[in-house]
């Protein structure tokens, strides 16, 4: 018996067009730089990428990225905005 769940992914790849496969990489890259330099301008870059990643599966009708995307977008919307804020609290004493 064939495992559904690589079925689906391998047919989800093949399937995709080019601009559905920019998006996955968008997304997915901006999660790792994102991630890994959070402290820095790189996380803005991280944030453009998930935005830009999301909005381009949104085009596509591509339901799972725009949900991946979307949850990282947010995830490092967030973080950016907590950095701000204790940056902001750090300076003002």
């Amino acid at each position: 018996m064939e495992n559904s769940d690589e079925n689906f992914w391998n047919n989800l790849w093949t399937n995709a067009s080019g601009a559905e496969k920019l998006a996955a990489v968008l997304i997915i890259l901006s999660f790792f730089v994102g991630t890994f330099g959070m402290m820095g301008d790189m996380a803005v870059v991280g944030v453009i990428m998930a935005g830009v990643g999301t909005l381009i599966a949104l085009f596509k009708k591509n339901w799972i990225l725009v949900i991946m995307g979307g949850i990282d977008f947010f995830i490092l919307l967030s973080y950016m905005n907590d950095i701000a804020e204790i940056n902001n609290i750090m300076n003002s004493y």
